[in-house]
């Protein structure tokens, strides 16, 4: 298992970087004891397009998002109830409780990349 991590990392990180270029470096959440996917699918359901997912150890995880779109989804994840860590991105988002979410967008965010590709096909199985 380690070794086909390693042969995927640099294709992983080559999707990220052209991610990147294309959205820019964005702004990065952060989030504790929970997978990837269910934080990606609900941004995507609410059109936010997501890139360069990070495990950053066994228990904390990341994902960048457009700057333009860091303060709504960090909204989203909060009222989702998703455990954030890491700095706010915007302070009016500081007493943001879990509860009821906002009606779903009609359109959810395309995949950005090779990495979000395999995101969507897995998620919607």
């Amino acid at each position: 298992m380690t070794q086909l991590l390693q042969a995927l990392s640099l294709p992983i990180h080559l999707d990220a970087l052209l991610a990147m270029l294309r959205y820019g470096r964005g702004v990065e959440l952060r989030w504790r004891n929970l997978p990837g996917a269910p934080v990606i699918a609900l941004l995507t359901k609410y059109g936010v397009k997501t890139y360069a997912p990070r495990m950053i150890s066994d228990r904390e995880r990341s994902i960048r998002v457009p700057a333009q779109q860091g303060r709504w989804a960090e909204y989203l994840c909060k009222r989702a109830g998703i455990p954030m860590s890491g700095a706010l991105i915007d302070a009016s988002n500081r007493n943001v409780k879990p509860g009821p979410m906002p009606q779903e967008w009609k359109v959810p965010a395309r995949p950005v990349g090779f990495v979000g590709m395999i995101f969507r096909i897995f998620s919607t199985r």
